[in-house]
């Protein structure tokens, strides 16, 4: 797996049936070099971007005393913990790869 701003690309060589052929294969050998060959091919003409700097800023926990689960993302009051952390997720998703 590797990526770049803008692609990302992971290769897997091997077969499922125990034969000897790719016993010596490991991830720094063949395939790196599979990786980089289709990486290269890809970025062919493109110009070079720079990946992209997430917000690195903690968020803010509120005190949400009186509520099930103590501390809450954010500061909402009632929020579900888990829906905030899964749109922190997906903002840090969408800074890394542009969505």
């Amino acid at each position: 797996m590797g990526f770049t701003a803008d692609y990302v690309t992971g290769v897997w060589l091997g077969n499922d049936d125990q034969r000897n052929e790719m016993k010596k294969v490991t991830g720094g050998g063949l395939p790196a070099q599979l990786w980089k060959s289709v990486m290269l091919a890809a970025h062919q003409g493109l110009p070079v971007h720079a990946l992209p700097t997430p917000d690195l800023t903690p968020p803010v926990l509120a005190d949400t005393e009186g509520t099930a689960g103590g501390m809450v993302v954010g500061g909402s009051g009632g929020a579900d913990p888990v829906r905030s952390i899964g749109n922190a997720i997906d903002d840090l998703l969408g800074s890394i790869f542009g969505r």
